[in-house]
């Protein structure tokens, strides 16, 4: 029996796979020099660091396809300095048969130019794409992302404009539920429908969608909460909160108690009053505005 045991121990650590993690860089010293080639030699739970830099390729369909592998595709720092560059002549990123253990992570895709999602292309695939910004690609059906064959994609805290399609500028969506959270879609173009997003959308929440042409979502969406749908963008402006200024849309500001200076506003050209005390709300007056805060906040501090 003793020997059974351990026999079976030393087959399970055998059968056990540690993930490994990739460094790519286009210009330095690192495991890849395009992405890839990272992707291809990946095992299910490796991930992907991307450094900064423009990646493209000489593939004829896409920059970078993950094909049926769940691998966490990340960029070191951030979407401002790590593209993923279709060059106008091919698709950005496709997924193909992922699930939702794939994660896509601060990139800028742009350049893209493909027949179904010039900039992604979800087929049957329920990736997580977060940090994102999609821009400036191109397809017959969804010029941004087109997602398609079923599949749960999740796209969250993520930029999606100045794509052009003839249907879905934005996004196209063709039987699959897609979860929009925390994203801006505008200024995209449809030459037929669904400028901003063609399709119904499973789950949109906290999402700005604006300014797209001809329309914003053809298809319908299940609004979750604090999304605006609107054909003319919101535009922000300074916000004054305990005396400290940001940029932000009036609904946010007025949401933190804070005095919004109007669209267009600097902290520069508008700098907040100067707090004092007792001057609760930050708008640089004692009132009864004040005393109302301090009243509706009542209770023990934590």
């Amino acid at each position: 029996m003793r020997h059974l045991i351990a026999s079976a121990v030393v087959l399970g650590l055998g059968g056990h796979s540690f993930a490994n993690t990739w460094t790519v860089d286009d210009d330095g010293p690192a495991d890849f020099d395009n992405i890839q080639a990272a992707v291809d030699a990946a095992s299910d739970g490796d991930e992907i660091v991307v450094l900064p830099g423009v990646y493209t390729s000489t593939q004829d369909e896409h920059v970078v396809a993950i094909l049926s592998k769940e691998v966490s595709l990340r960029s070191s720092d951030g979407s401002d300095v790590t593209f993923i560059d279709g060059e106008g002549v091919r698709r950005g990123l496709l997924c193909h048969f992922v699930s939702s253990k794939t994660v896509i992570e601060g990139f800028t895709i742009t350049g893209g130019d493909a027949s179904n999602g010039g900039g992604i292309q979800c087929y049957g695939s329920s990736p997580t794409i977060t940090g994102c910004m999609i821009s400036d690609n191109t397809g017959i059906n969804g010029g941004g992302i087109f997602c398609s064959a079923g599949g749960n994609p999740t796209i969250t805290d993520c930029t999606i404009s100045d794509n052009t399609g003839l249907h879905g500028g934005g996004i196209y969506i063709n039987n699959s539920d897609v979860a929009i959270t925390d994203c801006m879609i505008s200024d995209n173009t449809a030459t037929d429908d669904g400028g901003g997003i063609s399709g119904y959308v499973f789950i949109l929440h906290n999402t700005t969608v604006c300014g797209n042409s001809p329309n914003q979502i053809s298809g319908g969406y299940s609004d979750e909460g604090k999304n605006t749908v609107a054909a003319v963008c919101p535009s922000p402006g300074a916000c004054c909160t305990n005396g400290e200024c940001m940029i932000a849309e009036q609904a946010d500001c007025l949401a933190f108690h804070g005095t919004w200076l109007g669209e267009g506003t600097t902290c520069d050209d508008s700098p907040c009053p100067t707090s004092c005390l007792g001057d609760v709300t930050g708008d640089g007056q004692v009132n009864v505005a004040d005393l109302l805060t301090v009243i509706a906040n009542w209770n023990n501090c934590p």
